[in-house]
């Protein structure tokens, strides 16, 4: 029985002066990112303040069910914001809020002034609204009405095929097709 090697137990029997050579390496092979890469992540990540993010007008969640916000923000008090927000720069340094629309309004209802976020500049206006759409689809919390809005977003507004629709969010064109049928 021959045994199959995982990435779970390649560095078994190794020191740690392997592992780092081995990641050197890697480093090296552009497999993990460059250091100059990781120096660029960390200049995107700020604490931003709340009053400075302006809400994203093409967000696909339009009902924010007040019980769900209010345990949001119980749960912020206790254990703190855990996933960053997503924003872009703006003039005057303003911010645009690309997804996290939910943990915004909660941060706020729990007083707190400064929230983590990772800040892309490098997502173009037009972008946004797919962002977002594709952001609330991965965490299955939009209903279904606001999920074909999204759709009909991205294709009346934006003009995006249903073919590129499908791309962009991993779903198939019938489902797209069944999705804006509502």
């Amino acid at each position: 029985m021959s045994k199959k090697k995982t990435k779970f137990n390649i560095n078994l029997g190794k020191t740690l002066g392997d592992i780092k050579s081995n990641m050197e390496r890697d480093v090296s092979k552009k497999i993990l990112p460059s250091s100059e890469l990781v120096q660029n992540l960390s200049k995107d990540f700020a604490f931003v303040p709340v009053e400075q993010i302006e809400v994203n007008p093409d967000q696909p969640r339009k009902n924010f069910d007040a019980t769900d916000l209010n345990d949001l923000k119980e749960s912020i008090k206790i254990h703190g914001l855990i996933q960053p927000i997503t924003v872009r720069r703006m003039a005057e340094g303003q911010y645009q809020l690309i997804s996290g629309e939910r943990r915004w309004r909660a941060a706020q209802l729990a007083n707190i002034h400064e929230i983590p976020a990772i800040i892309r500049d490098d997502i173009e206006g037009d972008k946004i609204p797919e962002y977002s759409l594709v952001e609330n689809i991965q965490r299955s919390e939009l209903q279904p009405l606001e999920e074909a809005e999204g759709y009909l977003s991205l294709i009346n507004k934006y003009k995006y095929t249903q073919e590129e629709v499908s791309k962009a969010v991993s779903k198939s064109r019938s489902h797209i097709d069944n999705m804006i049928r509502i």
